[in-house]
């Protein structure tokens, strides 16, 4: 990849500078179970995209700031590859960041890519809010350049789902060639139902 492509690794926020500590994309799917028994038996359980990015903390004014941003991302790929090349804007207010309490973005343009193995260049920019004081209150500009790394793609359900159910679900949303799929996890806390919950993870290949 182009060196002059590479993102920086930091946030600037208004006039203050952040490291960033880590920055992931992951991918989940809801609980049919949940959906149904607790949410809104509509609703269609979808593969879902996240990013979240934790920056390095700084003091200032004698606290310790830490800030870290999170969006759910609208995106429909083929194979998790193709999130390279996503852009996405929001004009209204869409993820959240938190610094001393979680506030919403108020707007934000997101760009993923290029790739490079499991990372992707990463340039998020927007305005927020951070409610410290007059100067670093509302509607502050915000610009993350990093390295997101693709953590893997989370399938939740229930003890009532076999391997098989978890396998299928997921792979009528996305092609599985480039993941590697792992033991599902079925010692969970329980729903007020008592039904166990369970998850399946797939790791990039």
């Amino acid at each position: 990849m182009d060196a002059a492509l590479a993102p920086a690794g930091r946030l600037r926020l208004a006039d203050l500078d952040f490291g960033i500590e880590k920055a992931t994309l992951s991918g989940w799917m809801a609980d049919p179970y949940w959906v149904a028994t607790y949410g809104d038996p509509s609703d269609r359980v979808a593969l879902r995209w996240s990013l979240d990015v934790a920056t390095i903390a700084r003091d200032l004014d004698e606290e310790t700031w830490a800030p870290r941003f999170d969006v759910e991302i609208e995106a429909s790929p083929s194979c998790w590859p193709d999130l390279d090349g996503l852009e996405q804007a929001w004009t209204e207010p869409h993820g959240n960041v938190y610094v001393f309490g979680h506030e919403p973005l108020r707007e934000s343009r997101l760009s993923i890519g290029p790739r490079e193995g499991t990372r992707f260049a990463l340039r998020w920019a927007g305005h927020c809010d951070v409610g410290w004081n007059q100067r670093y209150g509302s509607d502050l500009p915000f610009e993350i350049e990093a390295w997101a790394t693709f953590s893997g793609i989370a399938v939740r359900g229930s003890m009532r789902d076999t391997d098989a159910d978890f396998d299928a679900r997921l792979a009528a949303a996305i092609d599985l060639a480039g993941l590697t799929r792992q033991p599902t996890e079925r010692d969970g806390p329980r729903y007020e139902s008592g039904v166990t919950m369970a998850t399946a993870r797939w790791s990039p290949r």
